[in-house]
């Protein structure tokens, strides 16, 4: 593979966007993170960046063991991982709004916030995209509404907290990216425009790496979004909601990749 080819340019694309969602959080947000959140946030980000990058691993589409990995394909590690990360996202929200002192409707927000990331957990993995209802209108509005909701909350914030949300919101836009389809990204995925692109690979638009790596980092900065309010408001976590917290992501990611296998 030469520096001149498409698939170059798609991995150099992925590089960029890792880079400055990276730097953006660690410069910004990281330093006003509790060392647990910090590790919790970078444990994660490694994860997915290790799983992006066997998900890219130029093999042959149908080389045995390979779709488990494959970044485009359902019910395999990398939607385990994902699923994860959203309920990563979800715990720390409700663990937020039980230990909050704050206002109400704050505490609301966040509730509301892991209810929704709980839904959001199941159906990546066990998706309800192929039914009959228009799926793409319904999320599309459920995303307009909550990012919505969001930045009311930002806008009447204090500063510390708006700070976060601000977060929130880019990681909602940066997920929304990759997962709507913005930026023209899933119109590149047609045959004929792929092909003369030169992105298809092997049945396939390889578009798609630039979509889940955009899904992947938005969900991210979302869970650096929700630790930073956690660390915020409970600097110092109790035992049993640190329990909680650090046993979510793990069991999830198991018991969905042992459920993937199983199939």
């Amino acid at each position: 593979m030469t520096a001149q080819t498409p698939e170059a340019w798609i991995y150099l694309y992925i590089g960029l966007v890792v880079l400055a969602v990276c730097s953006f959080a660690y410069w910004i947000y990281f330093p006003r993170l509790t060392s647990a959140a910090r590790r919790i946030a970078t444990v994660m980000l490694v994860a997915q960046l290790l799983i992006i990058a066997v998900g890219l691993w130029r093999q042959p589409l149908y080389a045995r063991g390979w779709s488990a990995w494959h970044l485009d394909y359902e019910l395999n590690i990398p939607t385990s991982l994902a699923s994860a990360q959203l309920a990563m996202v979800a715990a720390t929200a409700l663990i937020s709004a039980w230990l909050s002192p704050g206002p109400r409707l704050y505490r609301a927000y966040l509730a509301g916030t892991g209810i929704l990331f709980v839904f959001l957990a199941w159906e990546e993995f066990f998706p309800a995209r192929n039914a009959s209802w228009d799926w793409a209108l319904y999320y599309t509005a459920m995303g307009m509404t909550y990012a919505g909701i969001t930045a009311i909350m930002a806008a009447f914030a204090p500063k510390p907290q708006r700070l976060w949300l601000i977060c929130m919101l880019a990681g909602l836009a940066l997920s929304g990216a990759g997962g709507a389809g913005a930026l023209g990204l899933e119109q590149l995925r047609y045959e004929p425009i792929c092909t003369e692109l030169g992105f298809w690979k092997q049945g396939r638009c390889m578009v798609f790496a630039m979509e889940e790596t955009l899904e992947f980092l938005g969900i991210w900065l979302t869970l650096v979004a929700v630790l930073g309010q956690l660390s915020q408001i409970k600097p110092v976590l109790p035992l049993s909601a640190k329990r909680i917290l650090l046993s979510v992501p793990g069991l999830v990611f198991i018991s969905l990749t042992l459920y993937s296998f199983s199939r």
